[in-house]
């Protein structure tokens, strides 16, 4: 795989869940707090050098519809949408706990089973430390926004046809690892990329299908007003891509 299919097995959470990929919001909540508090660890080839980049998440949006009553339109539960500069948002799963207390109480209660398939959840991933250190080794300053499904079938079968199936291996090994109980992967559907230089993530083509993919995702969603998609894809482009 390339960095970029890299940086996308190793950032889609992984949740405990039902063998049909559902599971409760606070399940969500939990599984994100190690990443949360620590960043996730992205393998990345640089050259003959394999490294260690971590990524610090915070929230971008949570759009939550319940789907309960078919024949019905979705009707709207929740919906957050991030608008504070990166530097000032809180971890991710501070965000989150918060965001239950004062918005929603009943919100770890709720199942994915009772979600609209619309219902979508949008990371924001930040560049901190790097193993090993060095002086050749430049910094790496590409960050991203992942968006993932909550209604899923749990084993990765959801990413978007652009994605290899180098990634769709990668995606089925997350869930295969944890033997101890079932879980659910939930890839990411869409993402955008900024300060993204070609010679460290190598795969533009699948960047640009991913980007493509989420104005199609957030058009069909009636989403058009994500800051963070509006802040990415605003010109001038700040990355190395051609």
């Amino acid at each position: 795989m390339d960095n970029v299919e890299r940086f996308l097995a190793a950032t889609a959470p992984c949740v405990p869940a039902s063998a049909d990929g559902e599971f409760q919001l606070h399940k969500l909540f939990s599984s994100l707090e190690e990443v949360s508090a620590f960043g996730a660890p992205v393998p990345l080839q640089l050259g003959l050098l394999e490294v260690l980049q971590f990524y610090a998440p915070s929230l971008s949006a949570l759009r939550l519809l319940d789907g309960e009553r078919k024949g019905s339109p979705p009707r709207l539960l929740l919906e957050f949408n991030e608008r504070a500069p990166p530097f000032a948002r809180k971890p991710l799963s501070e965000a989150l706990s918060e965001l239950s207390s004062a918005a929603c109480p009943d919100l770890g209660a709720v199942s994915t089973g009772s979600l609209h398939e619309s219902s979508l959840l949008a990371i924001y991933w930040q560049p901190v430390s790097r193993i090993p250190l060095g002086p050749v080794l430049r910094d790496i300053a590409a960050s991203f926004v992942t968006y993932h499904r909550l209604r899923t079938t749990g084993g990765g079968e959801d990413a978007p046809a652009c994605c290899s199936a180098g990634l769709r291996e990668a995606l089925r090994q997350r869930v295969s690892a944890r033997r101890d109980v079932n879980v659910a992967v939930l890839p990411a559907v869409g993402l955008l990329g900024l300060k993204v230089e070609a010679s460290i993530w190598d795969n533009s083509r699948l960047l640009a299908d991913m980007e493509a993919e989420t104005t199609r995702l957030l058009a069909n969603l009636g989403f058009s007003i994500h800051g963070d998609y509006t802040f990415f894809c605003q010109p001038p482009r700040r990355d190395g891509l051609t």
